[in-house]
């Protein structure tokens, strides 16, 4: 053992596995130390915990201690981690030991004194979800991230309305101020990056004017409107990024003019319009939570450039685009709707399609499930007057009682969150559905429907799948026990969530393409009822995709996403075959097909196996790395994001990769917020006048979270 220790000194362990340091001073219980296990009392914290380490700590290493007990806890309790500059010692004096006091003190006044009502609010009314991990609501970390004025909306307009009713107003307040302790005003950089006088735009040209990129659905952009082709990919740079305080998803598809970038942030309920060269803000217009993509149109006789969305509380808004002033606004009077397809303009009617929110309120065995149901509403766009409504199944009846006495209504669910596509050579508009929520069945379910444009009178249906009765309750198809109000003989949740296309084969003749969360993709001829041309499969499909939220058309292929996850699925025979194909529209051929893989190993002391959830927010190896947003195609390439975090381009003739680019990382931004992407999900990326714009950033479903903006140009 040496010569004895001299006071103030001890002398080394013996043998590798020692955990005392020749540098720590005293006389520490080192028997105690060298079986010191950061985690041993990890399960017992359930107090706010406070974390404080140095920088450059030599003695006690970070990842293996503080940082390890800060990614296991913070799920679960009230807990931040912070650093600062210096070695272990360098804790204990001068301006470092200052703020670690000022830090406890805040720390304890903010969590222990002045705050242990919304402490007790989350645990009582929102831990069963949010702290379950059996359970595909946003973790209590990314809660975490929101704003305060995101969390409140949530619960009094949005898909927390119904949770949070026996909440009183002061409650709701309380608990909004405890889950967003830190996070920055949303609002507060705005002033930092206004643009100076004399920036407004004067002529407004649209290359990208909607989710589909025309009525068509076809997610193309041509060289005369994109600005960039496939040669182009390797000398983009990118030119500025804007970060989002209180955000964690990014998601809808922005509008790009000549000289203006529009975009959506729903968590601060705002449109901003960008300087698209400079980045600079013109102007901001305050509406309501932005869901779906935003369009771009000029009002009929005035001629006037309008925006028009819809929100996450089923308001339809109409944006005058030269300034941001309201236009109008109007809510749909139907029960839990949410807009997540985007509004489409033909001629003088607005088209908008219509899901729910009311799948989100299932995990709770005493809500009366269900009774909300999906449907398209046609209004005037000068004034916002409604001209028709259909409505995807008939009003729902009480028809029994769950497990634990909750009554139990149907028909329900078959919500429309595929952007409409407009034929005007027969007048019909084609819409995709998703599931039924709970029994009966209808025939509206997971179909692809015509809707006459002047009536709304249904044409004609296509049902891909019967019986898809599921929702959020059904979990034992990956192994946990189902809730309550979920279906007997539930279905696998397939819905029609890419946007159906409208194009033609190679010998002029036109059809409809369709995928589907089940793998499946579908040509369907429009002059036959819907009668299926081809059908090609891709996967086995689940409840997050098969095919999600978009495919892209350019020339005689389409470019199909698969988002396929690494599920242990026990309802069906499952496969994953996460990618992306190319198939021929004449036959549904696979011409190329890139297999997805993972390429990286995960992280086993930061991955929960049963609960398949992360419990850092951006691990180096996420478990997620299939394509479930909407692809874009430009002359030569098909552009297709990653839940991993990077964008990929693919050559359209054979798949060979082109260009990446990685966002799982932290950005420096225009405005000076912190800003780190994510899963790359929902609208794919969009190019036009020679700028691409990607968004990063989307936490449902266990995803990585993010809140920046990324604007490239060629260099």
């Amino acid at each position: 053992m040496g010569n004895p220790a001299r006071p103030g000194e001890i002398t080394q362990y013996p043998g590798a596995e020692a955990a005392i340091i020749p540098g720590l001073k005293g006389f520490p219980d080192w028997i105690g130390m060298k079986n010191f296990d950061s985690l041993a009392y990890a399960e017992q914290l359930t107090m706010p915990t406070l974390i404080i380490d140095a920088e450059e700590e030599e003695l006690f290493a970070r990842d293996k201690n503080g940082l390890v007990l800060h990614e296991a806890i913070k799920d679960r309790v009230e807990t931040k981690y912070v650093t600062y500059p210096g070695k272990h010692y360098d804790m204990y004096r001068g301006e470092n030991y200052r703020n670690a006091l000022r830090d406890a003190q805040d720390w304890f006044v903010t969590h222990l004194k002045g705050n242990a009502e919304g402490a007790s609010l989350y645990k009582e009314k929102c831990a069963l979800c949010h702290s379950n991990p059996q359970i595909r609501a946003p973790a209590f970390s990314i809660l975490k991230s929101m704003s305060e004025e995101k969390v409140l909306l949530a619960m009094t307009e949005g898909k927390m309305k119904q949770q949070a009713a026996s909440l009183s107003d002061k409650q709701r307040s309380q608990l909004a101020k405890y889950l967003s302790t830190g996070v920055q005003d949303p609002r507060a950089w705005e002033t930092t990056v206004a643009c100076d006088a004399g920036t407004a735009s004067k002529e407004i040209n649209a290359a990208v004017t909607g989710w589909g990129y025309g009525l068509n659905n076809h997610r193309y952009q041509p060289e005369a409107l994109a600005g960039l082709t496939a040669n182009d990919l390797p000398e983009l740079e990118l030119a500025w990024a804007q970060g989002f305080p209180g955000t964690t998803e990014m998601r809808s598809q922005p509008v790009i003019t000549e000289d203006t970038l529009y975009l959506g942030v729903q968590s601060s309920s705002a449109i901003y319009a960008f300087d698209l060269a400079s980045g600079c803000l013109k102007w901001v217009h305050r509406g309501g939570p932005v869901r779906s993509a935003l369009s771009f149109a000029r009002m009929p006789e005035s001629n006037t450039p309008i925006l028009f969305y819809g929100d996450a509380n089923g308001v339809v808004h109409v944006v005058d685009a030269t300034d941001g002033s309201e236009v109008w606004a109007k809510k749909i009077a139907l029960d839990d709707i949410v807009i997540t397809g985007t509004p489409v303009l033909h001629q003088q009617k607005l088209f908008v399609p219509l899901s729910t929110s009311e799948i989100a309120k299932t995990f709770n065995s005493k809500y009366e499930c269900c009774k909300a149901h999906g449907g398209v509403v046609a209004l005037d766009i000068r004034t916002g007057k409604t001209l028709w409504t259909y409505e995807t199944t008939a009003a729902a009846k009480p028809l029994g009682k769950n497990a634990v006495d909750t009554t139990i209504w149907g028909p329900s669910g078959a919500p429309i969150w595929t952007t409409p596509a407009i034929d005007a050579k027969r007048n019909r508009l084609y819409i995709g559905t998703g599931e039924n929520y709970s029994h009966p069945a209808t025939s509206t379910s997971d179909a692809i429907i015509a809707l006459d444009l002047d009536t709304g009178k249904q044409q004609w249906i296509y049902q891909a799948r019967k019986d898809d009765v599921y929702n959020m309750a059904c979990v034992s198809y990956l192994g946990f026990p189902d809730g309550p109000n979920c279906p007997e003989n539930y279905g696998p949740d397939f819905d029609f969530g890419a946007s159906v296309v409208i194009t033609q084969d190679k010998n002029g003749k036109d059809l409809l393409l369709a995928a589907q969360k089940s793998g499946d993709v579908y040509a369907l001829d429009p002059d036959k009822n819907g009668a299926v041309v081809w059908q090609q499969k891709l996967s086995d499909g689940t409840p997050v995709g098969g095919v999600h939220w978009g495919m892209a058309v350019a020339g005689q292929q389409v470019f199909v996403p698969v988002a396929d996850p690494d599920w242990d699925i026990q309802g069906w025979t499952y496969k994953p075959q996460p990618g992306i194909a190319a198939l021929d529209i004449t036959t549904g051929a696979i011409n190329w097909r890139y297999q997805a893989e993972r390429g990286c190993k995960i992280d086993a002391s930061t991955y929960n196996t049963t609960a398949q959830r992360h419990s850092e927010k951006w691990p180096a190896c996420h478990f997620l790395y299939g394509f479930s947003g909407a692809a874009t195609a430009i002359d030569g390439a098909v552009l297709a994001g990653s839940l991993n975090g990077t964008l990929y381009a693919f050559a359209a003739n054979d798949g060979k990769p082109l260009w990446q680019f990685p966002t799982n990382r932290s950005f420096d931004t225009l405005n000076g917020v912190q800003a780190h992407g994510g899963a790359l999900d929902n609208a794919g990326p969009a190019v036009g006048h020679g700028y691409l714009v990607l968004q990063s950033g989307y936490s449902y479903i266990k995803q990585m979270p993010g809140n920046v903006l990324l604007v490239f140009k060629k260099k």
